[in-house]
């Protein structure tokens, strides 16, 4: 599991963890509310067993990513 975080380019932080295999195929996990980008965590290993990387990226407002601004969605 790699966690990590990018500042936008309006100044909030998004973050994300990358889990499973690094140089396999790229899956985006979007997850739901309540939820966070930590769900996949529990199948790291089945997911690098299969040769899957996966890209779960925090919600505005959830965990380490920052609230939406006013006017956006």
């Amino acid at each position: 599991m790699r966690d990590a975080a990018v500042t936008l380019s309006d100044g909030r932080t998004l973050a994300y963890t990358e889990l499973g295999a690094l140089s396999g195929p790229v899956v985006m996990y979007f997850h739901g509310a309540p939820g966070s980008r930590l769900e996949l965590t529990f199948f790291e290993n089945d997911l690098a067993a299969r040769g899957v990387r996966v890209v779960a990226s925090e919600r505005p407002g959830y965990g380490a990513s920052s609230s939406t601004r006013s006017g956006y969605g």
